[in-house]
């Protein structure tokens, strides 16, 4: 509550007539001063509730569709893609792993409650779609159509190829931010990387380049040059081996 403070002279003016006990005595004073100190105490209150919906509007979360979760269409046909966590990214990449194991094993890793690839409006009504998330994304539709192909052809039953979606969010209970650390299946042996991460392992190790053209599988940015290049040669990859189309 603010205080008002009053200068007062010691010196009377001359040929004023003091009153016995000065303002302390004067009811105008005291009238006056509770009024303002009730507006004063009024508008705090007011202040406070304004800051305190501000506060709630801005922590207010944006619920993220589950784009990976949700049948997608490329070449009208129906697209689905594989969610997976860490372990059982470890599991199929594994050589003991017998049947389940696949040849090659490619994976996307990201903070999917930041990930932006289709319009979504904030508390403020701005779109939080991102064009490099849009981009990639529509890729990885197209990677695991062809994928898809390839595993339908019988003479490719031995030799399954894969694509996981991991989603690294921190939240409790979820360890796939330990993917990040993997230095057998996925190279990221950055204990401070937060994602995003393509990568590849073949044969239960990780495959960093493409065997057929060297070209790169990897790639721990979203930056367009890198991410879309990954992404795209495993595209090119998988669909030369893909003779049913």
């Amino acid at each position: 509550m603010a205080r008002v403070v009053r200068k007062v002279s010691n010196k009377a003016v001359k040929g004023q007539k003091r009153e016995k006990g000065g303002l302390l005595y004067s009811k105008k004073f005291w009238i006056i001063l509770i009024s303002i100190i009730v507006i004063l105490t009024a508008a705090g209150i007011t202040i406070g509730v304004i800051v305190a919906n501000n506060n709630k509007k801005s922590d207010t979360t944006v619920e993220v569709d589950d784009y990976f979760g949700q049948t997608q269409k490329f070449k009208e046909t129906d697209v689905n893609f594989e969610k997976m966590t860490y372990a059982g990214v470890k599991l199929h990449s594994n050589t003991n792993a017998g049947s389940i194991m696949n040849e090659y094993t490619f994976v996307f890793a990201a903070d999917l409650s930041v990930f932006y690839p289709m319009e979504l409006k904030d508390n403020d009504d701005n779109d939080l779609k991102d064009d490099i998330h849009e981009k990639i994304f529509n890729q990885l539709v197209e990677l695991q159509y062809y994928i898809d192909l390839y595993n339908a052809d019988p003479n490719n039953s031995e030799e399954r190829i894969a694509l996981y979606i991991v989603n690294t969010e921190i939240v409790s209970g979820n360890n796939n931010s330990n993917i990040y650390t993997d230095t057998q299946y996925m190279k990221a042996a950055k204990s401070t990387f937060l994602g995003p991460l393509f990568s590849c392992s073949h044969d239960g190790e990780f495959q960093e380049n493409n065997p057929d053209d060297n070209k790169s599988f990897y790639s721990e940015t979203f930056d367009d040059s890198t991410m879309s290049t990954a992404i795209g040669d495993a595209m090119n990859f998988v669909k030369s081996r893909t003779t049913n189309e």
